[in-house]
């Protein structure tokens, strides 16, 4: 009985180690310095008037010793519909007086709206060679599940260069996805969008990153007693004939002394008549108070999505009949969240927040 109980543990043991290797695989970065077949989309700077964005640098377009120097693309996106596991990019990089040694990097991938998804993996050290050219450095992060072109996002690389060491001059970049602006179409990007009750007004505040073809935004709103949205205000684009690479800032201001609850949504028209629908934002009435919607609820293909009526920081768990945690999120502070791959049956959605309130909602999963 001793023996098969050591067994068993060592079994068990063995087993929850493979599960924390793999779950530490899920994602993964690498570098090398060969040549890729895919070609340079971009010059750090400025890219058919978007910028990189760089941080803890007193020089844009330079890695800084002594820190973790960041810079973060613009807008990306894949031309092609399929889903994408790897995403590749290079910088050409040179250190003029003497070689530098990277000690370590980190690479994200952001997107959803206001960056609500991100996906980070770290590597080891490489050194920059020292001369008056540049070497090509390429990396890759694995293992991310990011969807196909409709869905943009930004890819974000951190060098961390040992206070003894030398700058890092970057200057072209390279990508196998498109980047606004160099030959991708793409629509809009909300970045931000929220509604919030004063008294009997509700202030409705959105951003978008781009636009393309815009010609503007229908404010639609539903009551609580109601079953379908309808349009209370039109928002003229501020971007010139529609399109602009940089942010822009909208506000509406909707007169709703409503008792109940009321959602809101934004559909954004293209110049062509063509719409898409942003995610539903909902605020509280006088007498009652917004809880978390669970929508589609059966959920559908094992997907369902979460809007909280605020973003302050909760943590939420998602358990199966018998009370094992199957997804679990700490500290989080979107107002939204869409939950992926479960299986089908009966699960407890567990939310705790910050300022003290608790619910609990039942989700059915049909496949």
């Amino acid at each position: 009985m001793k023996q098969i109980y050591s067994t068993l543990k060592f079994t068990i043991s063995l087993s929850v180690l493979m599960f924390v290797v793999l779950a530490a695989k899920a994602q993964t970065a690498s570098h090398t310095t060969s040549t890729a077949s895919w070609t340079t989309v971009a010059t750090i700077g400025s890219t058919s008037g978007a910028s990189f964005t760089w941080y803890n640098t007193t020089t844009p377009g330079q890695f800084e010793k002594g820190n973790s120097t960041t810079v973060v693309s613009p807008i990306m996106q894949y031309q092609d519909a399929a889903g994408h596991s790897t995403i590749n990019f290079a910088f050409d990089l040179q250190s003029p007086s003497a070689s530098s040694t990277v000690s370590s990097y980190t690479i994200t991938v952001i997107w959803g709206s206001g960056g609500s998804n991100q996906v980070s993996a770290t590597g080891g050290n490489f050194n920059i060679n020292s001369g008056s050219s540049t070497t090509r450095h390429d990396f890759a992060i694995s293992g991310i599940n990011l969807p196909g072109n409709s869905t943009p996002f930004q890819l974000k690389l951190s060098l961390t260069i040992a206070a003894g060491e030398r700058d890092v001059n970057s200057s072209s970049f390279r990508s196998d996805a498109g980047l606004a602006g160099s030959g991708v179409v793409l629509a809009v990007q909300m970045s931000s969008f929220s509604a919030d009750r004063s008294n009997n007004n509700v202030s409705i505040n959105w951003t978008t990153n781009y636009e393309n073809n815009n010609r503007g935004f229908e404010i639609q709103r539903r009551y609580s007693n109601q079953t379908n949205f309808e349009t209370v205000a039109f928002v003229n684009t501020k971007a010139a004939n529609g399109n602009s690479t940089t942010m822009n800032s909208y506000n509406y201001v909707d007169a709703n002394n409503s008792t109940t609850v009321s959602y809101y949504r934004i559909r954004q028209v293209n110049s062509d008549g063509t719409a898409k629908y942003s995610l539903i934002r909902q605020v509280d009435g006088s007498k009652t108070k917004a809880q978390t919607m669970v929508y589609p609820n059966p959920a559908v293909n094992g997907n369902t999505n979460l809007v909280f009526a605020s973003n302050d920081s909760r943590n939420i768990q998602v358990t199966d009949m018998i009370g094992h945690v199957v997804k679990s999120w700490n500290n989080y502070t979107y107002q939204d969240l869409k939950i992926s791959n479960l299986k089908s049956g009966v699960y407890f959605l567990q939310i705790n927040s910050a300022t003290g309130e608790k619910e609990t909602q039942r989700i059915v999963v049909t496949q």
